[in-house]
């Protein structure tokens, strides 16, 4: 039996998160990830890279990650400005508003994960990340294996790099 995640600690003021609902969130988390694609990705991808991930995260994507892992929702002020998901022992998805960015949101989805992660008796967790991101994850304790580039056209390369963490056992 899957424990519920750890989620003490973790609403303070108007602040929450929260498992994803499908029928009540699955809108405001394409929009907030289409946001977040638009706005953070043209500094370090071209248009064409910028146009596969908004492709990628479609509502069948969002909807299946989350039908198949553990999907979390970052409320601040009633309004969703965080996601992520973990899929198997690996992280997924995490966006976070621009605007909301560097205020410790992203933090708190991670460590949620984390803990998820330790409470289904994985022992290493895997992700993904964008140049953009990868200082933000080596903070959390995750380190990079492999960097990775995938052609989505002759032309356009898709830099990011395949990072890991050990989880720890009490």
């Amino acid at each position: 039996m899957v424990k519920a995640p750890f989620l003490g600690g973790i609403n303070k003021s108007n602040k929450k998160l929260k498992p994803f609902n499908e029928f009540t969130d699955l809108i405001a988390v394409r929009k907030l990830i289409h946001k977040t694609i638009e706005i953070c990705y043209p500094s370090y991808y071209n248009d064409e890279i910028v146009r596969f991930f908004k492709d990628y995260h479609s509502y069948e994507r969002i909807r299946e990650q989350a039908l198949k892992g553990f999907s979390l929702v970052y409320l601040h002020n009633d309004k969703i400005v965080g996601t992520g998901t973990l899929e198997d022992n690996h992280i997924n998805s995490v966006y976070i508003d621009p605007r909301y960015q560097f205020k410790g949101f992203g933090k708190r989805i991670i460590c949620a994960l984390l803990n998820e992660a330790e409470h289904r008796g994985y022992i290493r967790l895997g992700l993904d990340a964008t140049p953009g991101s990868v200082p933000f994850y080596k903070r959390l304790g995750f380190n990079v294996i492999k960097e990775e580039v995938k052609w989505i056209d002759t032309v356009s390369p898709l830099f990011y790099y395949q990072m890991e963490r050990e989880l720890y056992r009490y």
